[in-house]
């Protein structure tokens, strides 16, 4: 199926076929389990190229800031994310040194991640 250049992304039921348009952050969360799937599961594929390709070009539309995210950042989130599935793929020396790395550059995911006041 061809979609347009100006269509929105819209998930398709692998099964039934029905189409169902997501809210950005369902999109933004598809978008980082396909990097992570592909990244941390040996090339898997969560979607074809083209429907991939859609979905970013929707996330950029959107005005998304996950979709500008840098190769660091990224791999800061995704890093976080299979720690809390118990699947680290970064060591505490390496994960302490990409964060810091990031802190430096003033990014936004690892603004939370400073001091605050009790």
């Amino acid at each position: 199926m061809q979609t347009d250049f100006y269509d929105g992304y819209v998930e398709t039921d692998p099964v039934t076929g029905a189409q169902k348009a997501l809210q950005l952050d369902e999109k933004e969360k598809l978008y980082l389990e396909c990097l992570d799937a592909y990244y941390n599961e040996d090339g898997k594929q969560l979607l074809s190229n083209d429907e991939y390709e859609q979905l970013k070009l929707d996330l950029d539309f959107d005005g998304s800031k996950v979709a500008t995210y840098s190769k660091d950042e990224i791999r800061f989130v995704l890093a976080n994310k299979r720690f809390k599935m118990g699947k680290p793929f970064l060591d505490d020396a390496a994960y302490d040194a990409l964060r810091n790395k990031l802190r430096e550059a003033g990014s936004l995911v690892v603004l939370h991640d400073g001091a605050s006041c009790s």
